[in-house]
């Protein structure tokens, strides 16, 4: 048991190591011996968990993905608005959502860097799901198609907020985004009582405490 927490620890320190280097020097430049220096531990330990620079890249970005909305009681739709905010909002502390912005700027430049638009449109398509099961959304709307399209409005609102000096406010052109999305994928009923500027913003989305897991399907 303890050397199963030793190598839990292990497992996060490199995470959160590779994931500050990424953000820091992109993915291309992102060197194996930083990661190891920032992470403080041995080359052994690295493979040991991951068998090459481009496995733990990916896990950077699947450790993200594994990141649920929250249950708050509120509409899902209006769960899935707020965690939006608050991944946005949380990108400038946490390395693994910083290194996500990254690469995905990097994928559109042609470089040799994965980009998480699956890994978000498997979130977003949960999200749709259980909106879905709740009555929310409009009848015929496909989650897969619909979350692709969330999917590459909003990691291209986070880019486009980033290429164009940070104006407006990251929290304006979210809720921009969807004021134009929600008409088309919810019920007039459920779109009435939504926040396109999202509520509490300041639980972090990239956290792995409680309020991460598995929302329940219960109202």
């Amino acid at each position: 048991m303890v050397r199963q927490k030793r190598a839990e620890r292990t497992r996060r320190s490199l995470l959160r190591a590779g994931a500050e280097v990424i953000a820091a020097r992109g993915c291309e430049k992102a060197s194996l011996s930083e990661i190891l220096q920032r992470a403080g531990v041995t080359k052994g330990a690295l493979y040991f968990h991951f068998p090459s620079k481009d496995a733990l890249v990916r896990a950077v970005l699947e450790e993200r993905a594994a990141v649920v909305p929250p249950d708050s009681g509120q509409p899902y739709a209006q769960d899935s608005i707020d965690f939006t905010h608050r991944a946005a909002h949380a990108g400038e502390r946490d390395p693994l959502l910083r290194a996500e912005t990254r690469m995905a700027a990097e994928s559109l430049s042609g470089k040799d860097c994965p980009a998480a638009y699956r890994e978000w449109s498997a979130t977003f398509q949960g999200m749709l799901r259980r909106s879905a099961k709740a009555g929310e959304t409009l009848p015929g709307t496909d989650p897969a198609e619909s979350a692709d399209t969330l999917a590459a409005a909003y990691l291209g609102t986070r880019l486009f907020w980033h290429a164009t000096g940070q104006r407006p406010e990251l929290t304006e052109m979210l809720a921009r985004l969807w004021r134009h999305l929600l008409p088309g994928l919810v019920l007039p009923a459920t779109l009435h009582r939504l926040d396109p500027h999202g509520g509490d913003v300041s639980v972090e989305a990239g956290s792995t405490d409680e309020s991460s897991r598995e929302p329940s399907e219960t109202r």
